[in-house]
């Protein structure tokens, strides 16, 4: 699994030449896979690469099938409110874990403030629910949401 945010500034190779650098990725409107990604091929501009062109995500660089299409990078935060069934706040979403094969999102990162990840760290939450175009996260599984992450 990697996380979305260690994603950016990787290389993005196509036919063992590289276009440019990984700038953004996309997720679907659910949150629950990674639908492409922006990347900066300089003076050709950002270029959009659909997540079915992509081959992998490796540990140096995303391989890719196509030089993707030139389009505007949709600039769009991850941050949303995430909260419990019975509506109580739990934190903000800031970030997802994608597999690296199927990019299907395997959790998303979840952060109760500043001092609380000073403290103990960020929680992951792998049971949600996201509405499309919706403001807010639901966790269906609260007390897992409330684990800390551990990082290896």
């Amino acid at each position: 699994m990697r996380k979305l945010r260690n994603l950016i500034g990787l290389p993005v190779i196509c036919h063992r030449r590289k276009i440019g650098r990984l700038v953004q990725a996309e997720l679907s409107p659910d949150l629950k896979r990674m639908e492409g990604v922006w990347v900066d091929c300089g003076l050709r501009g950002t270029r959009y690469i659909p997540a079915e062109q992509l081959s992998m995500i490796g540990e140096r660089a995303v391989l890719s099938d196509s030089r993707g299409r030139r389009r505007k990078c949709n600039v769009h935060s991850m941050l949303r409110r995430a909260v419990s069934t019975d509506g109580a706040r739990l934190g903000a979403i800031v970030g997802a874990e994608v597999d690296e094969l199927s990019f299907l999102v395997s959790s998303l990162e979840l952060t109760r403030g500043f001092w609380d990840d000073l403290r103990g760290g960020r929680s992951r939450v792998e049971h949600y629910n996201a509405q499309a175009g919706g403001a807010e996260i639901i966790v269906l599984d609260s007390t897992q949401a409330m684990e800390k992450e551990e990082d290896p």
